[in-house]
């Protein structure tokens, strides 16, 4: 989630020179909160940062992966019921 917050909406509203919905709930209340559980699980020794990206990077990689196949099969899906 946190990464969700940069890319795309931070990086959309930059490159686009205007905004992109969902920075401003991005940058309010998803990163505030995100950092506060990595802050905290970090402190309390609830997961190790060895481990936390072992699963994050496949996981994110998986999750951005989709989104070219997801858009495709969006458009094939409202072809079909319009």
């Amino acid at each position: 989630m946190l990464i969700n917050v940069v890319y795309p909406h931070l990086v959309a509203t930059v490159a686009m020179r205007r905004y992109a919905p969902g920075l401003a709930t991005g940058l309010a209340l998803v990163l505030p909160v995100t950092l506060l559980i990595l802050v905290h699980g970090y402190t309390h020794r609830l997961f190790e940062l060895r481990k936390l990206f072992f699963y994050a990077v496949p996981i994110v990689t998986g999750v951005v992966g989709s989104i070219p196949l997801l858009l495709k099969l969006g458009r094939r899906l409202e072809g079909r019921l319009a």
